[in-house]
């Protein structure tokens, strides 16, 4: 029996943009002791798995000390994109939302639309595109957003000369803010699924959508008791580790700004307290790291790689190795007795910091791997 690993990236492989020179060592003694891994993110940033895979491979090894590259680099190659669970990954393998007309929050938006078509989200609308398409929703936008397609997979463009105007009267591009068999502003789900670069466009949006099927009319709103709009967030880090020195606000602060301003939207509305408890309890769906969704994501694709590479294996525990005591050692935890946890020094974590039921503490990656694998065989004897 072998340990599993699932590690994180932010934080543990690298700072921002910058990667740290002991990443590829650490895979390299995974890969040669037979230790089957998987990567779990809170972060991908739009990116497919497969194309964040190939630019995190490569960046491993030009940030490897040249030694390390001759000894290791080719250690990479067997690491296929079932190893990379990015934030929306999971999202991905939810059947249920294939089929929902989505309201889509995040940045990049061309590639996080990309992303939509490629996890069969047919009916996928970004919000700034439905902004784009609704000019007075935003009344801070500017005039000179790029206009392109807005759902998932377009439909044909449509006739020549077509367009609309913007608040101001300004004729702009057709932005098909809507399928061609949908033309109504009523949302089945909304999906945060990368950090949205415009909160207020993106804040907007998503309370209308949660609030109301005509979110644009006229006449008095009210808030309809029966609409259930859920709300889904891929990532529930309130900080994360960038290349400033200290920790950045992450989606989980997006997630509260939006909590607080559906609370208020509601109270204008006049709807009782008790009521907006059970809508905000009601509306949030939580992926990524601590959540279930994530966890159980982690553990098939950790049993699946440990059977490939011997069917005769089976993993005596997992380890998460991360950085974030809040997010990665709650994720651990929430695994039970078959999970443990190791932080690392190179990002959110210092030692002043509360441990949340860490078993080991190291300096870095390549460290911690070392040391799992130094337990387990202390532990096999």
């Amino acid at each position: 029996d072998v340990p599993g690993i699932a590690f994180d990236i932010d934080g543990v492989f690298k700072a921002g943009r910058f990667f740290f020179p002991d990443g590829l060592k650490a895979l390299a003694l995974c890969h040669n002791a037979g230790i089957p891994f998987v990567f779990v993110s809170n972060g991908g940033g739009g990116l497919g798995e497969q194309a964040y895979l190939d630019g995190f491979k490569k960046k491993l090894i030009d940030a490897a000390p040249e030694d390390d590259r001759v000894q290791y680099a080719g250690t990479l190659d067997h690491i296929t994109s079932e190893s990379m669970i990015l934030s929306y990954t999971p999202m991905g393998e939810d059947e249920s939302l294939k089929d929902k007309r989505i309201l889509l929050v995040g940045d990049p938006r061309e590639k996080v639309k990309e992303i939509a078509t490629n996890y069969g989200w047919t009916k996928a609308v970004h919000v700034s595109d439905y902004c784009i398409s609704n000019p007075s929703v935003d009344p801070f936008a500017g005039n000179d957003k790029n206009i392109v397609s807005s759902v998932a997979n377009p439909p044909a463009p449509p006739p020549a000369g077509s367009s609309i105007g913007d608040a101001n009267g300004v004729t702009v591009a057709h932005a098909h803010a809507h399928a061609a068999e949908d033309k109504s502003d009523n949302f089945d789900t909304v999906v945060v699924m990368t950090d949205p670069h415009d909160w207020f466009e993106a804040l907007q949006g998503s309370v209308d959508a949660v609030v109301s099927a005509d979110p644009n009319c006229s006449e008095v709103m009210e808030f309809d008791i029966s609409r259930n709009v859920p709300v889904h967030f891929s990532n529930p880090d309130i900080f994360w580790k960038a290349a400033h020195p200290q920790p950045r606000f992450g989606q989980g602060a997006f997630r509260l700004a939006f909590e607080t301003l559906l609370r208020s939207r509601l109270s204008l509305l006049k709807a009782p307290p008790a009521l907006i408890d059970m809508v905000l309890r009601g509306s949030v769906v939580q992926w990524g790291k601590p959540s279930l969704q994530t966890l159980a994501c982690a553990e098939r694709r950790l049993n699946h790689l440990g059977n490939m590479a011997n069917k005769e294996t089976s993993l005596s525990g997992i380890w998460m190795v991360g950085d974030n005591p809040a997010s990665d050692m709650a994720f651990s935890a929430l695994g039970g007795s078959k999970w443990r946890g190791c932080l690392v020094r190179t990002g959110v974590f210092v030692d002043s910091d509360a441990q949340c039921g860490a078993a080991m503490v190291c300096d870095n990656v390549s460290d911690a791997v070392a040391q799992i694998l130094a337990t387990a065989r202390e532990e096999s004897k």
